[in-house]
């Protein structure tokens, strides 16, 4: 179990964020995932995190995944919930 908060977490976003982003140019998309998967785990599930994520997923050719997190992203969005 991490010894981080919850909310320690969610700070950390926009840094895992960026350093994913990195990644994603340089053509590392495990490494990508590899980052940005364990907060999403977590329940951090930012629009620029899953974002980056689907990317990821994108890239790494791994579509099954990649179409299973827009499905989950798409069952939270507020607009949803109000319909």
């Amino acid at each position: 179990m991490s010894s981080t908060s919850f909310a320690e977490r969610i700070e950390q976003v926009p840094e895992l964020v960026v350093q994913a982003e990195a990644r994603l140019g340089d053509h590392d998309f495990s490494g990508a995932i590899a980052l940005l998967e364990p907060a999403f785990r977590a329940g951090i599930d930012s629009l620029d995190l899953s974002s980056a994520l689907m990317q990821a997923y994108e890239g790494a050719g791994d579509t099954a995944r990649q179409e299973a997190l827009m499905a989950v992203v798409l069952q939270k969005s507020p607009s949803r919930r109000s319909s």
